[in-house]
């Protein structure tokens, strides 16, 4: 008790919520005193607004509330900077990690926001999680939202929870992590984003199989997922603590192959910020195409899964995708009389029906692709499985 107990940790904003159209919320990693949270001087905010006040919101002495001379736009995306001014009780000022973005949030449509990443056999002492992502323009409110476990027989949600009971602002291509939790999976997992984590509760989620949907308050489907452990790298010794992640947030959440292991040289989970295997879809004009055409399946996080890609002129198509080696042997049956849109792709990691990884060499995908009307579309393709 007497020794001496110093306060080194640099206070700062972590977020920004607007509680009116011309009031807003800004909340500070710690205690601020209140005649330094209340002065108006320590802040401003772009788009020539200014502050007319500042008062103190609640009793933890972290949240200040601001007046504006002017009601938020929407569509509009404000910059709130905290100065140097602003001291915390040790009297630390706030350095150069000092700006929060602020707008009017808008409800979200299927589609709009999905399920990115989750974590369901946590490691010894750890937790589950599950990360979301913006894939939209739009700034999105998840006071509105709700996590839900589904019945795949009757398509009805139980077990719901609000994702966030303050309120939390998400923004285009912004990614955020919900955990009861959230300083476990810190703790365990590296991650460059640490105030896009959010506590509360979530749905249990089995370690084997299950499903999580995020909906809307009137229980409208946002996006929904049904995992099991046959999802992850087939290759792993055991999945505790690897979590399960989107390939591209562009591709449907239930396309089995748009999903893999989290890779091992960033921990096996990558919480609140980019998947270690997201692949870019390639910008192929023609019916069928490989990308990468050179790829390497060893769950180091770079060019893990090639996508075999279709951009068909017509729909009602059933696709066919078979993968052989050079010496035209059958490797690996990715799709068969798979139901496709005009246009998307399915993933392949390199795993052979024989569940054996396949060696380096030149391999062929044959697209076969056939509408009701008797039309085939074929392809052979060439690509490369390369190694270290």
């Amino acid at each position: 008790v007497n020794n001496s107990n110093s306060d080194n940790s640099i206070p700062r904003p972590t977020s920004a919520y607007p509680f009116t159209t011309d009031t807003l919320l800004v909340y500070f990693s710690e205690v601020i005193p209140a005649d330094v949270l209340t002065n108006i001087n320590n802040y401003s905010i772009d788009n020539a607004l200014q502050i007319l006040s500042a008062t103190v919101f609640d009793n933890t002495y972290k949240i200040v509330k601001l007046t504006i001379n002017a009601p938020l736009q929407a569509g509009t995306i404000y910059k709130v900077t905290v100065k140097n001014t602003l001291k915390d009780c040790a009297n630390n000022a706030v350095q150069t990690n000092n700006t929060v973005k602020v707008g009017l949030p808008v409800l979200p449509n299927t589609g709009d926001l999905v399920i990115n990443e989750i974590l369901t056999n946590p490691k010894t002492g750890g937790v589950d999680f599950i990360e979301l992502y913006n894939k939209s323009t739009k700034i999105l409110d998840l006071k509105n939202m709700y996590y839900a476990n589904i019945d795949t027989s009757t398509n009805l949600y139980s077990s719901q929870k609000q994702i966030s009971t303050l309120g939390f602002l998400l923004f285009p291509e912004s990614y955020v992590v919900s955990s009861t939790k959230p300083d476990v999976v810190k703790e365990q997992y590296m991650t460059s984003n640490p105030d896009a984590f959010i506590a509360g509760a979530i749905p249990s989620m089995s370690s084997d199989e299950g499903t999580i949907a995020v909906i809307d308050f009137s229980s409208v489907n946002i996006d929904k997922f049904i995992y099991n452990t046959k999802m992850h790298f087939a290759l792993l010794q055991s999945n505790d603590g690897v979590s399960l992640e989107r390939i591209n947030p562009l591709r449907a959440s239930d396309d089995a192959t748009n999903w893999s292991s989290a890779a091992e040289n960033v921990g096996f989970a990558t919480p609140g910020y980019k998947n270690s295997q997201y692949t870019e879809l390639g910008n192929s004009t023609k019916s069928f195409a490989v990308y990468p055409e050179v790829f390497s399946p060893d769950n180091d996080g770079f060019e893990d899964q090639i996508n075999l890609e279709y951009k068909l002129e017509d729909a009602n198509y059933a696709l066919n995708v078979t993968i052989y080696n050079s010496a035209g042997q059958l490797v690996k049956k990715v799709a068969k009389s798979l139901y496709i849109s005009k246009e998307g792709a399915i993933s392949w990691d390199g795993i052979g029906d024989n569940n054996i990884k396949a060696g380096v060499g030149i391999y062929i995908a044959y697209f076969e692709a056939v509408n009701p009307k008797g039309n085939v579309l074929r392809a052979k393709l060439p690509f490369v499985i390369a190694a270290k």
